[in-house]
């Protein structure tokens, strides 16, 4: 089967609560189930990174639904490409906070917005997370599955 990755980053609009991050991340794995989609939503400040990976159709059409959503603003595309395989196989999505995990002090570079975020290494970011994910899996703080 052949496997698309994308990697994305936004601003969100007004910050998001406990609760508010909980329903997103809940309904974002019930539609990653159905469209066999896996991958990571970080969020740091009112930045986000998501990244996702899947069949290419069901891959574009869950981002031309979620470019569509007015929670956030200036989204851009920081890489995307082909896989062999998934990174993050069995993660329908999983929520990585900063308070769990800060992407931005890892590497080092102060990310307030998204210019600041293009200045990454795209794949810096994803291989982070990915090689942090056994890690990550046993965080409390951690909403994967």
């Amino acid at each position: 089967m052949k496997l698309d990755y994308l990697l994305y980053a936004s601003r969100l609009e007004t910050p998001m609560g406990y609760e508010a991050l909980k329903g997103l991340l809940e309904v974002s794995q019930r539609n990653n189930a159905k469209a066999n989609l896996s991958g990571f939503l970080h969020i740091e400040g009112r930045v986000v990174l998501q990244y996702l990976e899947g069949p290419p159709d069901k891959l574009r059409e869950t981002v031309e639904r979620i470019k569509r959503d007015p929670r956030h603003s200036a989204f851009a595309v920081l890489s995307k490409g082909t896989l062999d395989q998934r990174h993050f196989d069995g993660w329908k999505m999983a929520l990585v906070e900063s308070t769990t995990l800060s992407l931005f002090d890892l590497i080092g570079a102060p990310c307030e917005d998204i210019p600041d975020v293009k200045q990454v290494n795209p794949l810096d970011l994803i291989t982070l997370l990915s090689a942090n994910s056994s890690f990550l899996r046993h965080q409390p703080s951690i909403f994967a599955t």
